[in-house]
């Protein structure tokens, strides 16, 4: 490619990124002129009192233009930047959602009365008699060890 045509490239892309930033920051302008409270006097810039949409807008701007190569170093992320404040001062500009009164709550839909079954009574459960009879035996060969292991201790001599 020519250095013609790289520099036709550079300077449209400038050319883009210069009216995309003047463009924002007129519309920024004209809503910090309709919201006195959002702007500071003195220094032109978001006040406390200014919404986090147009303090971040501000910012983005201010960082593409303070790079000062017109979107030259990074023309993607520069125009991505600016598509961010675009997006922000839209939401900016629509006038409030005015209030409205809740819907009110769905009426229920009255059901049929259903016939319900009587309770009927569950049998206790009952012990396997083969399951007690086998606890008692091994609680009794426990037992019987136990008393021939005492059984033939020797006593200790003295």
């Amino acid at each position: 490619m020519d250095p013609a045509a790289l520099q036709k490239i550079i300077d449209g892309r400038q050319n883009d990124i210069r009216d995309k930033i003047a463009a924002l920051e007129g519309r920024l302008k004209a809503l910090g002129d309709k919201n006195a409270a959002w702007l500071d006097a003195k220094t032109q810039a978001p006040a406390d009192a200014a919404p986090e949409g147009f303090k971040a807008t501000f910012t983005n701007i201010s960082f593409v233009k303070s790079d000062g190569s017109q979107g030259f170093h990074n023309y993607e992320y520069a125009k991505s930047i600016l598509a961010k404040a675009d997006s922000d001062i839209k939401t900016l500009e629509q006038p409030p959602a005015t209030p409205t009164s809740p819907p009110p709550p769905p009426t229920p839909t009255p059901m049929p009365p259903t016939a319900t079954p009587a309770p009927t009574a569950a049998p206790a459960p009952q012990a396997v008699p083969e399951i007690n009879l086998l606890l008692w035996l091994g609680l009794a060969v426990i037992v019987v060890i136990v008393l021939i292991t005492l059984a033939m201790r020797k006593p200790k001599a003295s």
